[in-house]
Formats: structure tokens, sequence, C-alpha cells
């Protein structure tokens, strides 16, 4: 199994499910990503403690230049950074020498003077001033340019004054930059080199060391500075910054990448982090999980190993399965049960933050570092928890950080801990699941499973609030932010009437979804009415939002006996929050990563399985590897139009109304009223449940064989809506009151003779045939239903026979 990487068991990663990475990068992972709340929870320390969350990139890095050997090269990402390089080369100081002749004189003769007779004096002055030529090594790897150049946190250099191409090397730039800046300091040029791999040498540099000797620093982004004039800065080098163009645009998925595969990791995937990186900085010697842990801070995501994978994981995201108490406080080999099937546990008040204060990289001045605090007005606890993130933001973003490290910490006081067995072998680290509390389905982050040699799983997790995740918070100068009501806005609702997909389903009602798209949405009261409107009635409450999505184009048929590689699924994702991912294919086959597609009135549509989900635009996703016409829907798959709505069939997101099988094909109109607004103002909707949920599948494997006389026998295999055994488990269950079919014989479109039998198999003798106008021996189109005492025909399998 694994663990979540939260500052725990990060070596056991490395060592047991990562072999041949070792515990180095077990190690750094389990440092990683579970940002401040970790380390509150599981770094130890007193009340009155200040927490620092790792060794990792640190924001005063950023400003302190250096000049010696041995120094880490910086990585930088984004389009805005400050960087404090290394001096790479420099000529030493270089002095020039300035004479000054001056000539006196009496102004005229007379006697008595102490000159004597007129003359003049003439008089030297040597005066000295200092200049250096020298290369500052700013970052590893290509950089795009540079904005503007500090010294001694003085801007002596901006781009946009000198109007340069943003990726062209800088040409001589004299005294017209100093001028515009109202100082008499001069330099005489600065040449940057974007650290390509065929980048040349300096020609200075070359000048000086000779030719052959001097290196071109490929792969590292510097900037050679000519001639800079030290008069204004005490005759010493002063401190240089530049403000480094690192990319244009490059989203936090990238940058994961590009860090993990720095460190020879490849098998990453984060999906979902495509939010933009304005500016980040590595510039003192990291592993590189470590490097992932001011952004797992800032951009609000989990790390975790899940299948031999290391998944960057995006928090708040649904739940992925409910785990029932009658499936805890498994035994083990000598049956010796749980004392408990779950136990609860809550850390004291006094050891959590009062406080929380982050630091930042702050644009609006000039990148210098700024902060947001957090504080809570209630509570005993005096901690504090402080960081500061070597990651450009502006206030709101760091303030949005600040907030939610506070309310994730107070969330994540509740942990729970059970036994279960190898039915949920299939959790891995960073799940959400849901846990049967006194409060009904309660969300927990699974952060550790570990299972042994007697085959017991022992599962670790704590309270998820996911609405921490999408509560806005301004930046701002006060402690609060702004009192601002934003309105809940409307909740989306899809009625689905379909086969069942468990069989606690197995009722005559229908299945819905629904989700409100404002991050301000705290759910919504599905109200119904029989009466075409006049009056209303609460059906349930929702609390969850659904992963509810729009595909523009009609879905082509494809195979259903095997995985559809030829067709594919755009789907945009109504709340942009969330993410869908890819599974292996063993997964899917367990049934994982189920879907219903079909019309916007819920009549029909097919469930179906993918197996691989790319992330192709904002909230739009790309899936293929489809398993097509799954729980008996393969008659619609080639029934899809335009416009269709798209449905994850999670347990969590997913609910269930049954109002008994006299309340089929009726009409009946619901309203989705979101919480704090009136029912007046929801949009009612139509839909007909027409009882898919108890109609039989088809069956399968319609054969015919014939005796001499020409009788024919027709056999079939019937089908179950309920789950079935494994492989040689024996027949599959009935799932219906009795055993019954209909076969029907077809002329053309004409039923011309309807065959009952209670076995999978019907006798059609020829003088049947004849009756019928048919030839015996000559082909027969048939339709076998099988039959629901209460639904009636199921669909039907036709064949030729």
């Amino acid at each position: 199994m694994g663990s979540l990487v939260l500052g725990v068991g990060g070596a056991a990663l490395g060592n047991f499910l990562l072999p041949g990475l070792g515990g180095f990068i077990g190690a750094a992972i389990g440092s990683a990503a579970g940002g401040l709340v970790d380390n509150l929870l599981f770094g130890g320390g007193g009340a009155a403690n200040q927490y620092s969350m790792h060794d990792g990139p640190r924001l005063g890095d950023l400003s302190v230049m250096s000049s010696a050997y041995g120094q880490p090269i910086p990585v930088a990402y984004g389009p805005q950074n400050r960087v404090a390089g290394n001096v790479i080369w420099s000529t030493g100081l270089i002095e020039d020498a300035h004479q000054d002749t001056q000539t006196s004189g009496s102004g005229g003769g007379g006697k008595g003077g102490m000159g004597g007779g007129g003359g003049s004096q003439t008089v030297q002055n040597n005066t000295y001033t200092y200049r250096v030529t020298f290369a500052v090594g700013l970052a590893a790897g290509f950089c795009w340019g540079i904005k503007r150049i500090f010294a001694n946190k003085k801007v002596i250099f901006d781009r946009t004054l000198a109007a340069i191409p943003i990726d062209a090397p800088t040409p001589s730039l004299g005294m017209a930059c100093w001028a515009a800046h109202g100082t008499h300091t001069a330099f005489q040029q600065v040449d940057f080199y974007q650290g390509n791999d065929t980048q040349m040498v300096d020609p200075i540099i070359e000048s000086i060391m000779g030719a052959g000797n001097a290196p071109a620093y490929r792969h590292t982004c510097y900037m050679v500075i000519q001639n800079l004039q030290l008069a204004d800065f005490g005759n010493v080098l002063p401190q240089i910054e530049v403000e480094l163009i690192a990319q244009q645009s490059i989203t936090v998925a990238a940058v994961a990448a590009d860090l993990c595969a720095r460190a020879g990791v490849t098998n990453v995937s984060a999906s979902g982090l495509d939010m933009p990186i304005q500016g980040y900085v590595i510039a003192r010697d990291s592993n590189v999980i470590s490097a992932l842990a001011p952004m797992a801070l800032a951009f609000n995501f989990d790390a975790a190993e899940q299948r031999g994978q290391v998944r960057l994981i995006h928090r708040g995201g649904a739940l992925k399965a409910v785990v029932e108490t009658d499936d805890m406080g498994a035994v083990n080999a000598g049956n010796t049960p749980a004392a408990e099937p779950m136990q609860l546990s809550r850390l004291a008040d006094v050891v959590l933050p009062r406080e929380v204060v982050v630091s930042f990289a702050d644009p609006a001045f000039d990148f210098q570092q700024s902060s947001q605090r957090v504080s809570r007005t209630k509570g005993s606890s005096s901690a504090s928890l402080s960081q500061a993130l070597p990651i450009t933001m502006d206030a709101t973003a760091a303030r949005t950080v600040a907030a939610r490290s506070l309310f994730e910490a107070w969330a994540a006081r509740r942990t729970a801990s059970f036994p279960t067995s190898d039915k949920w072998i299939s959790l891995s680290p960073a799940d959400i699941i849901g846990l049967q509390l006194a409060g009904g389905i309660v969300p927990f982050k699974l952060t550790r499973a570990m299972r042994g040699a007697d085959g017991i799983i022992e599962v670790e997790a704590r309270f998820e609030d996911t609405e921490l995740y999408s509560s806005p918070a301004a930046g701002a100068e006060a402690n609060l932010p702004v009192n601002v009501y934003v309105p809940p806005g409307p909740t989306r609702l899809v009625m689905i009437d379909s086969p069942i997909v468990v069989d606690a389903s197995d009722t005559a009602g229908f299945y819905w979804s629904a989700l409100g798209v404002s991050p301000s949405w705290r759910g919504a009261q599905l109200e119904r009415s029989i009466d075409a409107g006049a009056t209303y009635g609460l059906m349930s409450g929702v609390a969850t939002r659904g992963v509810i999505g729009d595909v523009a184009a009609a879905l082509p048929d494809g195979p259903t006996d095997y995985f559809d590689e030829g067709n594919e699924i755009v789907v945009v994702l109504a709340y942009p929050r969330h993410t869908l991912e890819g599974i292996l294919a063993p997964l899917v086959l367990a049934g994982g990563n189920l879907a219903w597609l079909g019309p916007a009135n819920g009549q029909g549509g097919e469930i179906l399985q993918f197996r691989d989900a790319e992330l192709v635009a904002p909230a739009t996703w790309r899936l293929t590897g489809l398993l097509r016409g799954r729980r008996g829907t393969e008659y619609a798959t080639a029934t899809h139009g335009a416009a269709e709505t798209f449905v994850l069939l999670t347990w969590s997101t997913v609910g269930r109304s049954n109002y008994g099988a006299a309340d089929w094909n009726f009409p009946r109109l619901y309203k989705p009223v979101s919480n704090l607004t009136l029912e007046v103002d929801a949009v009612a909707q139509s839909f007909t449940n027409t009882g898919e949920g108890l109609r039989p599948f088809s069956p399968v494997h319609v054969a015919g064989t014939r005796n001499d006389a020409s009788d024919l026998t027709i056999t079939w295999v019937r089908r179950t809506r309920l789950s079935t055994p494994t492989l040689g488990g024996g027949p599959v269950p009935l799932g219906e009151a009795s055993e019954r079919y209909e076969v029907d014989i077809l002329v053309g479109f004409l039923v011309v003779r309807t065959i009952a039998a209670t076995t999978p198999t019907a006798a059609y003798s020829a003088a049947q045939q004849t009756t019928d106008g048919l030839t015996p021996g000559a082909l027969v189109h048939v339709a076998v239903y099988q039959m629901s005492d209460v639904r009636g025909r199921g669909h039907p399998a036709r064949a030729t026979i």
C-alpha cells in the first residue's frame, strides 16, 4: 500500500514503494507537500512554539549575491523573478588615475611682499577611480531575458526605457539608461546570455583569458557587465540583483514535472495543476521534493505514491468511495477481532495555531519580501505558523494561502484509523473517502494505508473540509478580509434514468447528481412536484458537488467487447476545480472511472468507463481508452447526439430517489434550490422515471440448432443486473423474482409468434414455422427478452439463426 506524502512515512515510500529510487527520494517526498498543517500535526512542539515547515528554498536566498566556488546554481521558473546570482568571473578592481593640473600666481609685483617679485605656481593633483567587469550566473537552463538590474537595491537598468526586445542580448546601454534614473554612475555595456546549448564564449572574457581558455557557460543563464563604475558604491562591488524572465507562460504542472525529471523521476502525474506560476526561484542546494514543498503550499496540492506513480493531487477533490462501518474491524490471521471498528482522535486546541504568517515575493514592491497574516480570535492556542515562500504572488493569493493553512490545521485535528480487508486495496494515499459518523457521511483524506503480512490493511485518515479550499480571502492590510457577501449561485441538477450501477440501487428509483459552480455554493435542497408545479416537497438535500460536464460532439458508435481506442470524449467540467484522472487498465476492468453520457433530459444514455484522461484546456478533458455499453447499455452506443451531459458515477456524489413503480412514466417537475436562496428563484426541470433501473439486461450468445425434422431449438445466456461472483464462482444471481423469458419470432418487423420460457431455451417446431409462414429450415429472426415481474420485458437480444 502506501503513505500520503505529508512529512511522515517518506522513507518507507522510497524504500518500499519506489524500488530503485531508494530512501533519498522517499524521505524527500515525505517532507514535501503536506504544508504547515502536517508539520503541526506530526512535527511535535509545544503550544508556544513557532513552526517552520521545511529546509527547502527560502525567500531570503534570493537577495544575496555571492562569489564562491561550489555555489548552487539557482533554478528559476516564470516571468517574474528577482534573483541575486553568483559572480562567476571578474577582472578584479581596475584602477584609473586622473591628473588635474592647477596654476596659481601673485597677480603683480610689489615691495616688501612675502613672495618677492611676481610669478605663478603649478599644482598637479592625482585622483583615482575604480571600475570592474564581471559576469554573474543567474539561473540554470534557458531564460528569456532581464527586465531590470538593481545595484544595492536601486534600479540601474530598465529594459522598458531602453526599448530592447525581451529575448535579445542586451546591446551597449551607455549613459542613456543611467540618466533616465537620475544618476551619474555609468557602465559601458551589459551582455545577456540566455543559457541555451549553443551560446558562444563572451568576447570580453575570452580576450582576457585567451582564446580557448574561456568557458561558454552553456545551459547557464548569465550576464556580463562591462566597466561598472564603483564610485557611487564605496569603491566595492555592489549587491547586484536582476528581475529575470525565466519563462512567459508556465504552469505548476510543468514546473513540478521538470523538478521531478531533474531527480530522474519521470513517472509523475500532475493532472489538474494547470495554474500559471508568476515566479519561483530555487537558490539553495535542495532535493527535488523539498523544492516542491513551497509550491504545494502555495498551489494547494498533495504528493503521494499511488500504484507506482508519484502523483501531485489538487486538494479539495471529490470523494472516491464511502467505507462502510461493516467493512472496518477486520480480523488478523489469528481471528482476533479489533476492539473497535474505528478509532477517532482529536488534537487539543492548545497545540493548534492561533495565526499563520506567509511571506512572499511581492511584485507590487519590486519583488521584495511582503507578508500576509491570518489569525483566530477564539481559542486558547498561542502557537504561530510561519513560512517564507520564494514564490511571486500578489497579496490576495498570499492571504488565501495563509487562511487555508490556518483553517486546514484546525480541520485536520480530527483523525481516524481502522483496519479493513483487501476489499479496499484499491484505495490510495490522498484519496478522499467518506466515513459514516453520527452526522452522516463525513469526508476524510487517506494519509496512510499499509497492508500487513496477515492481509489486514491499516488505514489512517484525517478530516477533510473540502469547502475551505474554495473559500476566497482577499489580501488586505487589515487582519480580516472585507466582509463581502458572495451569492451561492444556482445549482445544476442532472436526473438519470439508467440501469443500476451497484446492488444497493436495486429499487424502482432513479439517479441524480447536482453541483454549484459558484465557490460560495454551500449545498442545495432538491424539491419535487407531482401537480405540475402547484406545490413542491423536499426530495433530498445535497452537500457534495457532483462531477458534471458537457460534451459538445456526439460520441460515435464503438465496440463493446474490448477497449474502444478509436473514439474519444472531450468533456468540459462545470466546476473548474474538479479534475478527472486516468487509471491503469486493470482498475478500469475492476470498475473504476465509471460515467454516464446521455441527453440533458436524462433518458437513455450510455454507461461507460475511461482509462486515460488528459487536460487539454482549462477544465477541459480528453477521455480515451473507453469501455463502452457498460451495465447493459450496449443498446445506446449508437444513439448519442450533440450537446450531451457527462456525469462521473461515484457513490459519494450521485444520489438515488425512489417513489415506487407507481410513479413510473409520469413527468414530474424538480427544482434544485441552492441553500440561502428561495425556491421561487430556482428553475424547474421536467424528468420522467421509466423504471430503467429494474429493466433486465438483454441476454447474450443467442444460438439455434435444428434436428433432422428442421425443429429449431433456441438457446441463450442470461445476464444479471446484480453483482456477479468471480470467474468460476457459479451461476450469476438471477436478480428477478422468477426466471422467465419471452422469445418473439419476427417476419420483417411483424411479430408472428411469442414463445414463453422459464429456462434459457425455447423450442420452435417445423410445424409452427410453417403455420407462421416460414419455410422449415430457413433462417429465423428472433428477439429474446428476460422478464421482470415488476418492469416487464427487458432489453432484447436480437439474432438471425
